[in-house]
Formats: C-alpha cells, structure tokens, sequence
C-alpha cells in the first residue's frame, strides 16, 4: 500500500472495466443561447478583479464567467443564485461549480442517472490526466470504505508508520479498480514528489506524503487517501460520453477535497469493503452544476 502514483504512461489502464452506459447524453455545452423571456438585471462582470485576486487560478476566472453567463441568460439553477445582486459580490472563488462540454485534466465526470452500478453507479470522479490519445487516469471521490491508514499500514516499515502517527486514524476510499494494492493521498499541498493536477490539487504516493508529513510540510487535514484508481483506455473515455455514461463539469477545490460519508445503516461485512457510493455528494454536485 506505498507505491507512487503511475506516471503519465497510464501503464495500468489496460486493467480498467469497460462501462456499459445507455441512453443520448444531454447537450452539456456551454454555449451561447438565447434567453427566454425577459433578461435578467445583472452588472457585467469586472474582469480585472478576478485576475487580480492573490493566488487564484484560470479556472475560478472561467467559473465567474461561466456564472455571470448563467446569470444573463437565466439559465439553469445557478441563475438565481447570482441575479438580483452585483454578479462580482454573488459569485465566490472558493465555493463554484458547473459543467464543461468535454473532460479535462482536473476536472470532474458525474456518473448519469441510467449508469449501471456496481464501481460507478452515482459516482464522482476526478481526472488527474486526460488525453483522447494516450488515455485517462483518476479517482472516485465518493466511494467510502471503514478501513482506516493506520490498518493498511500497520505491516509496513515501522519507519512509514511513524511518520504516519497523526493520520493513522483517518479513513481510506476506493478510488478504483485498477490497482486497488497502491495507495494515492491527494493534497492541496505541492511538496516534493507531488505530481499537479491543476493548481491546488497534487497526488503522490504514501511514502512521499510520509517524508512531508516529517518535515512538517503537510498537516493532518491535508491527506486524502484513495486505494487503488480507475483508468480509460485511448478515446474510451469519449465514447462512453457519446453513449450516455457520462456528465462532465469543474468544481473549486474545497468541494473536490470534501470527505465523502459513510452510510449510516451499512452492515460491516470488511474493512476495505466499499460501502456505495456517496449519492449526497453526488446529487449536491449535479444540482450546483445544473444538470
């Protein structure tokens, strides 16, 4: 359960189970149309006043876009969250999400509603790379188990478990089945050996995370811990979106990193054993993106 995150050869995807999706996708693009009825009020956007915000990246800039587009069209369920007030004041670089009209490094895929269960049913995932051309990689954001780290690392060096001592406790999700022996913590920390997925969110292995968490240059709250990932051949990821499997959208990173929780009523059958997945996150996800 200490090995790094696979490189961007995706060699493990070959391993990645096919998904069998029905029915016509939904147009998700975010293109421009025309509104009905009358147009909302809404001030136009003060561009420089994302640009300029300390630390922020390209894509709270696209979200504020995105939402004052909402908002001037009177489209969807994040129209009313942004009119009646100034569009810039509404808006909030830490709290956004929407949809995207095709996946992208550091974005999301929400599983639709007509999926089949079993690994994906109501699932959220985060791409950590993605090209139709040499395949995808990511995680399950929403797929709890009862294992803990400290379980899973209690037959390794002494050595990794020390560094570990103050995350022992926290809990372990599935991020797929590809490779379900590897052990990924995703952070919001860029420390040696993370690899970017966009800024803000970084994955390294355990044993990376453990020399960080010595130094002192991850804390506690930072670690989220993911067993195993799940993986798209070359263009398979597009086609199940033709197909239908698939929504496609961004959100901040506060929303990306939110714990997943435990169902309450679940029987204990085995530690690792995946639980379901978290439908909450994924209908509060589907609801801010307006699907």
């Amino acid at each position: 359960y200490y090995s790094s995150p696979p490189g961007g050869a995706l060699g493990a995807q070959s391993q990645a189970r096919k998904m069998r999706a029905v029915a016509k996708p939904p147009r998700v693009c975010l293109g421009r149309a025309r509104a009905r009825g009358a147009t909302p009020r809404c001030r136009p956007l003060r561009h420089a006043a994302v640009a300029e915000q300390s630390g922020e990246d390209w894509r709270a800039f696209r979200a504020q876009l995105v939402a004052n587009e909402h908002c001037l069209l009177g489209r969807g369920s994040q129209a009313g969250r942004v009119c009646g007030v100034p569009a810039e004041a509404s808006f909030s670089a830490q709290h956004w999400a929407h949809a995207l009209p095709k996946p992208e490094s550091g974005g999301l895929l929400l599983a639709r509603d007509d999926l089949d269960g079993g690994w994906f049913g109501q699932s959220v995932v985060l791409l950590f790379e993605h090209k139709d051309t040499e395949g995808t990689m990511g995680i399950i954001l929403n797929r709890p188990t009862r294992a803990t780290l400290g379980q899973l690392v209690k037959n390794t060096p002494l050595e990794l478990s020390s560094k570990l001592s103050s995350c022992l406790d926290l809990p372990v999700s599935l991020g797929g089945p590809v490779d379900t022996a590897s052990l990924l913590v995703v952070s919001n920390k860029e420390v040696a050996g993370a690899q970017r997925i966009v800024d803000g969110l970084y994955v390294l292995g355990i044993v990376e995370a453990a020399d960080n968490m010595q130094r002192g240059l991850i804390e506690r709250d930072d670690v989220h811990l993911y067993m195993g990932y799940s993986g798209w051949a070359p263009w398979q990821l597009t086609e199940e979106i033709k197909q239908g499997g698939w929504w496609c959208g961004a959100a901040d990173v506060s929303t990306v990193l939110a714990r997943p929780r435990l169902p309450a009523s679940s029987a204990m059958v085995g530690v690792t054993e995946a639980l379901g997945n978290d439908a909450a996150m994924w209908a509060d996800l589907k609801t801010r993106i307006g699907l």
